[in-house]
């Protein structure tokens, strides 16, 4: 059985699972009360995935920061959408496990899961240099022949501007400058 076809049977178990506790619920606290309860575990487990993919994103950009690729944490920030969007779909089922997908030792350990699975499903190309993660700077790369910056040359533009600086007469009519009190000498004086 394909992907696809696994995929289109899966929604349609959770969605007629979901659809028959919704009535089974509905018959035993009234449509309204159901209708609540469903709210009510939109809005907590939103506020929930709001706090803790804040914290993922922290714990992401600490790992970039010491150099590391922090692929389970991306990971687990992509199962924390999951969780998100389970959350937002009105039902008992979706919620359940967006719940129990909210605490942090069962995400991670899913994180994990997926990670693994697709660790020999995916090809990773790296950029940066020797050093880690991001931190060879960009067009740089190591070689047989060292550092290799791969650069293109830019022709200039404009040709710099010559500015003439040359210093200007001292002001006055007599030939003491008055701020150093030193008398100029000419031709013929002693």
């Amino acid at each position: 059985m394909s992907f696809v076809a696994k995929f289109f049977l899966l929604v349609t178990l959770v969605g007629f699972a979901e659809l028959w506790l919704l009535v089974e619920v509905a018959a035993q606290l009234t449509f309204p009360g159901t209708l609540a309860v469903c709210i009510l575990t939109g809005v907590v487990g939103g506020t929930l995935v709001r706090h803790q993919g804040l914290r993922t994103l922290a714990e992401v950009q600490r790992a970039t920061m010491q150099g590391e690729l922090p692929a389970r944490q991306i990971v687990s920030g992509v199962v924390l959408l999951m969780v998100g969007a389970t959350l937002i779909l009105p039902g008992f089922v979706s919620d359940t496990v967006g719940f129990l997908l909210l605490v942090p030792p069962i995400r991670n350990w899913t994180a994990r899961r997926l990670v693994n699975y697709f660790k020999g499903r995916l090809k990773v190309a790296s950029f940066g240099g020797p050093q880690g993660f991001g931190l060879g700077g960009f067009g740089q790369q190591q070689g047989q022949y060292g550092d290799v910056i791969d650069v293109e040359p830019e022709p200039a533009e404009a040709e710099a501007e010559v500015i003439d600086v040359e210093p200007e007469p001292p002001v006055g009519d007599d030939d003491t400058d008055e701020n150093s009190k030193v008398q100029k000498l000419g031709p013929g004086s002693s």
